[in-house]
């Protein structure tokens, strides 16, 4: 398969071997050798390896428990034969071919279809009577990150920094900045990266029409992106640049043709974006609230700019009684060109395939606050997106051959999944058209979280960033922060009392 990233070569070495590993009820074949060794240039196409001991696990079912919010369309890790092939799950396919001969495994996915998608549910419950009862057979768990923060505080979840194999967590198949954002006390819960299908498409990114810029002369996005003055001004100036009232009926919404479209989760990607965090790590290694400073009024003040003006930003939260999946009513207007740009999540990407020929889109990464910042961030959305896990229950031996599954599944998943994920991502586009997946590069390479979404800590994002938009809510950030301050305050000092009885 073509590999369409363009990175640079990395070579990947974890100092130590395990010297053995174990299964349940079974024995394998360890030795000192290295199944991978360093990553390799094939053909032009850089291949990654995870450096593991050689090990042979004797054909073991090797079962990973995920969720979904619906009955999915791609797989992550090879559930429903009956599935519609595609290029994403013939990777899937591909890549767990590649781990199964490696380590001599048969993956197998025990997917469980559940709307509970905050702290709770059907995956919630299973883990936590697994530890209960000590007795199931899945070696991995890939909750959504609600549950994976509920679940981490529980004692529920193995500290994967604990795992020689797995080290630092710096090898580049993992999300860094994910990291970054929830290491809790020098310790990793779950984890995203090259592997995460649902953490990809769960990203808010900036579809930009194309034939719409250049018909009205705008400047070139991509180099703005390039330039580092792709800014929350910029959008806002974009989006004052198109408004027509097609119905005539006064008022512009989906069926009219406008500036700027998204949903009320715009607002948590762009303070994210931006580089705020409702809660970032303290000096002492546990979470504080680090929400409401000079800064961050500032940008919600900018954020509130673009999207309360209702003659250039429709917002798909305004049309729930229209219907049940409300985005669907703006792709459907970008679709038909009546929309210049559409910030929505990635998985998004599969409606806009109808474009017609001529009019193809391109994507780029959610703006920076100013050009004084330095990075472009996206952030996981806590309920769309998974992460995966190492159950506390499995035995010591359990746990190792698991980390050594995960960090094999990791380096396979980038030289299998991404590139397809890229070619699906980019299938409307001209074959010329680079500067999309670079703008995907940019966007990966930026991929973390903000544990106050995951832990929901007095539910800020919503009685805060989601308030304010739904309110028209303009210079009222201080009172909202402080009105619901307390109440976060003392379920956040709760988690952190867990955390630390975790260590005693």
């Amino acid at each position: 398969m073509k590999k369409l990233l363009s990175l640079l070569l990395i070579s990947v070495l974890i100092v130590g071997l395990l010297a053995s590993c174990g299964t349940a009820g079974q024995t394998s074949d360890t030795s000192q050798q290295d199944v991978s060794t360093t990553s390799a240039e094939e053909s032009g196409d850089i291949v990654y390896k995870a450096n593991v001991p050689e090990v042979d696990y004797k054909k073991l079912k090797f079962k990973i428990l995920t969720t979904a919010f619906s009955e999915p369309t791609y797989s992550e890790f090879g559930y429903g034969e009956e599935l519609e092939d595609g290029v994403v799950n013939t990777a899937v396919q591909e890549r767990n071919a590649k781990v199964n001969e490696l380590l001599n495994i048969e993956i197998v996915e025990e997917l469980i279809v559940d709307e509970v998608r905050f702290a709770g549910g059907k995956v919630n419950d299973r883990v936590r009577l697994t530890m209960q009862t000590g007795q199931d057979d899945f070696y991995l768990v890939v909750p959504s990150l609600y549950n994976c923060g509920a679940l981490s505080a529980a004692g529920t979840l193995r500290d994967l920094k604990s795992f020689e194999v797995l080290g630092d967590l710096s090898a580049p198949w993992w999300d860094q900045n994910f990291i970054e954002d929830l290491t809790v006390a020098d310790k990793m819960f779950f984890i995203t990266g090259d592997l995460s299908i649902s953490t990809r498409n769960s990203l808010t990114v900036c579809f930009f029409n194309k034939k719409m810029f250049t018909d009205n002369g705008l400047d070139n996005p991509y180099q703005l992106v390039k330039d580092n003055k792709w800014t929350f001004d910029k959008l806002v100036e974009f989006s004052k640049t198109i408004k027509s009232d097609d119905n005539n009926d006064n008022k512009i919404d989906y069926t009219d043709t406008f500036g700027v479209g998204g949903q009320n989760d715009l607002a948590w990607a762009m303070f994210y974006g931006a580089g705020e965090r409702i809660a970032s790590m303290g000096s002492d290694g546990y979470p504080q609230l680090s929400m409401y400073n000079t800064r961050s009024t500032g940008v919600l003040d900018k954020m509130l700019e673009l999207m309360t003006n209702d003659d250039y930003f429709v917002n798909s939260n305004d049309y729930f009684s229209v219907s049940p999946t409300p985005s669907r009513l703006l792709s459907q207007a970008f679709i038909e060109n009546r929309a210049l740009i559409f910030c929505e999540g990635l998985g998004i990407v599969e409606d806009l395939r109808q474009m017609a020929v001529g009019t193809d889109f391109g994507i780029l990464p959610i703006p920076l606050y100013d050009e004084e910042q330095t990075q472009y961030q996206h952030m996981v959305n806590p309920w769309s997106g998974n992460a995966v896990a190492i159950p506390a229950y499995l035995t010591e031996e359990n746990a190792e051959m698991a980390s050594i599954v995960l960090q094999v599944l990791g380096a396979e998943s980038k030289n299998f999944i991404t590139p397809a994920y890229y070619d699906r991502a980019l299938k409307k586009q001209t074959a010329s058209d680079r500067e999309s997946q670079e703008m995907l590069d940019i966007i990966f390479s930026g991929v973390g979280a903000d544990m106050g979404h995951i832990y929901n800590w007095g539910q800020l994002g919503a009685k805060v960033l989601h308030y304010s938009v739904d309110n028209k809510a303009v210079g009222q950030f201080r009172s909202l922060y402080e009105a619901n301050q307390s109440i976060a305050q003392e379920a956040l000092d709760t988690t952190v009392e867990a955390f630390k009885n975790l260590e005693s």
